[in-house]
Parts: C-alpha cells; sequence; structure tokens
C-alpha cells in the first residue's frame, strides 16, 4: 500500500493538491467536497458498470458487469481514496488501520467453520459474539506512530 500511497502523493503534488503529513482536525469546505465529489463520481461510475442494480426499474436477479468499466471505477476509487489519506494527513495511518480492520473482520470467522454467519434476508456478515471491532484510536497514541 505504502507504494501505491506515494504514487498518489507524487501526483497530487504535481496537480497542486495538499498533502499532509500529521493528521488534520480542519479541512476548508472547498476541499473536503473535492474529496466527496471524487469518490461519489468513482462510486456512480461504478454503479453504472454493475447496471445499478439499486434502481427500481431494475428486473433481474442477475447483474450485468461491464468488467472494463468496473475495473476503471475501482481503481480510481482506491485513486482517490488514497488521495483523501494525503489530503487528511492519515496516509502514515493507512497501512496500520487497513491491519487492524483485517483484524477486526477477522474475528467475524468462526473458528470451528472457517466461514462468517451470513444474515439469511441482506447476507451481510453479521458480528459474532466474539467479534473485535477495528481499535482505530490507538493509532493516534504517540506510541503508535
Amino acid at each position: 500500500m505504502n507504494t501505491q500511497l506515494d504514487q498518489v502523493r507524487n501526483f497530487m503534488i504535481a496537480g497542486g493538491q495538499s498533502t499532509r503529513s500529521e493528521p488534520i482536525s480542519q479541512l476548508d469546505r472547498r476541499e473536503a467536497l473535492l474529496r466527496i465529489d471524487l469518490i461519489s463520481e468513482e462510486l456512480d461510475e461504478l454503479k453504472e458498470a454493475l447496471n445499478d442494480p439499486s434502481t427500481m426499474y431494475f428486473q433481474s436477479n442477475i447483474v450485468r458487469v461491464d468488467k472494463l468499466a468496473a475495473l476503471d471505477a475501482l481503481t480510481d476509487i482506491l485513486y482517490v481514496t488514497l488521495g483523501t489519506y494525503h489530503t487528511l494527513g492519515l496516509a502514515h495511518l493507512a497501512e496500520a488501520a487497513f491491519n487492524e480492520v483485517q483484524t477486526s473482520n477477522m474475528s467475524k470467522v468462526d473458528p470451528t467453520t472457517g466461514l462468517c454467519i451470513r444474515d439469511p434476508n441482506t447476507g451481510k456478515i453479521l458480528k459474532p459474539a466474539g467479534y473485535q471491532p477495528p481499535r482505530l484510536a490507538k493509532l493516534f497514541e504517540p506510541s503508535s506512530t
């Protein structure tokens, strides 16, 4: 992840965008809106690539995937998300934060079956009794950085 973060940072610097090395607690409104708009725009492209099954006009249980458009949208979502880490001064925490979320997600796996339990209606993975939420706050403690 660090290589991709560095590449995105280089592009942002070339494009005159703000990159910060420390977490911030305030952000210019225009800059905040830009980051939200960029991610939202790419999410809209992903919906289009998946033939937006969330619309009330969608009639089938099978979704046609435009694989090229999906790859483009997903990569752009990743790119602008990594850029947002830089904008907010969180890039140095990205890998550790990912690892925390991964550990948390793996606590949803039943050790006896090796599988997650899903909600039968939505398919969403449920949080079992042993679930441990990600401890992201610890990343802001002086000893973690």
